[in-house]
């Protein structure tokens, strides 16, 4: 079982982005977050977690 306590946090610039000192990053269109996004973001926060790390989601907007 995932359990999510961390809120999502939205960076529009890299500018503003402090780096963790560790993080599992997944980069993509999320648009939406059907089946296939759920498995992703599941694991992302599952390996994070397992390493005591960050799970960071890159993304586009607007999707190209």
């Amino acid at each position: 079982m995932i359990l999510f306590v961390n809120i999502m946090k939205v960076i529009d610039s890299l500018a503003d982005f402090r780096k963790p000192d560790f993080s599992v990053v997944t980069i993509g269109t999320f648009d939406g977050v059907h089946i296939g996004h759920q498995t992703i973001l599941k694991r992302l926060v599952s390996e994070a977690g397992k390493r005591n790390g960050k799970s960071i989601l890159i993304t586009f907007w607007p999707h190209p």
